[in-house]
């Protein structure tokens, strides 16, 4: 899969994520090789006793091409992006203009069968394996198998499951 398909692939989970998820809007699509993440959305989050605060999402999006049952012990996550959004999601909370947002970041993963969403600050990252995977999942049909560093994230362990 060429970087073109691979990204028009991956606005279509994001366009069905949006969809299936009304109280969700989008707010910034990424679709360029240098962002570390995906998409922006807002979402009306979680209420409390006192008020329902709004949440603004980075979030990062792998469209598998298989069941999720394929890795029964859970998604797989690279290392780096689990660093990179919480990076993102730092940065933003560090400028002014945010002071009273509430930022989070999140995993999306959809499989053929499934579609699990995942708050990183809730994730444990101790379940770290190591696996030999293609260098890049978008390319121009050269590829290059390397050691990558994964975290294993329990199904259970997301937010919203559909």
């Amino acid at each position: 899969m060429n970087f073109k398909e691979y990204i028009n692939t991956e606005a279509t989970t994001i366009n069905d994520f949006i969809i299936q998820n009304e109280p969700i809007s989008l707010n910034e699509l990424k679709n360029d090789s240098f962002s570390t993440y995906d998409f922006t959305f807002f979402s009306a989050g979680t209420p409390n006793e006192f008020y329902t605060p709004v949440v603004d999402g980075v979030c990062e999006v792998k469209t598998r091409s298989y069941n999720s049952s394929d890795y029964p012990t859970g998604a797989l996550m690279e290392l780096h992006k689990f660093s990179e959004i919480a990076n993102e999601v730092a940065r933003l909370k560090d400028e002014h203009i945010n002071i009273n947002k509430t930022i989070k970041g999140f995993y999306l993963i959809k499989y053929i069968d499934r579609t699990f969403l995942y708050d990183i600050q809730l994730l444990n990252p101790t379940n770290l394996i190591f696996q030999k995977l293609p260098k890049s999942t978008a390319s121009d049909g050269k590829k290059d198998w390397v050691m990558k560093p994964l975290l294993i994230l329990p199904y259970e362990d997301a937010i919203l499951t559909y």
